[in-house]
């Protein structure tokens, strides 16, 4: 998985916080922030890291299964 980079909704916090997700209002702050991010690897690869644990743990289809069969 890479770094996401979304624009700005308040829906994604209901699955991802701040820190597993960089977010973004317009082309111009998307462009600095890729910049920024290309410059900062070591930064960008915990960000990723920390996405990559939150989606094993919480948005795997095992966990949507069991979630589904919970809520039946």
């Amino acid at each position: 998985g890479g770094l996401l980079l979304t624009e700005e909704m308040p829906s994604i916090n209901k699955y991802f916080s701040t820190n597993e997700v960089v977010s973004f209002s317009d082309v111009i702050e998307l462009k600095e922030k890729v910049k920024y991010y290309l410059e900062n690897n070591s930064e960008m690869e915990e960000i990723r890291e920390r996405a990559i644990l939150r989606s094993y743990k919480e948005h795997s289809y095992l966990v949507r299964a069991k979630n589904l069969v919970e809520n039946i």
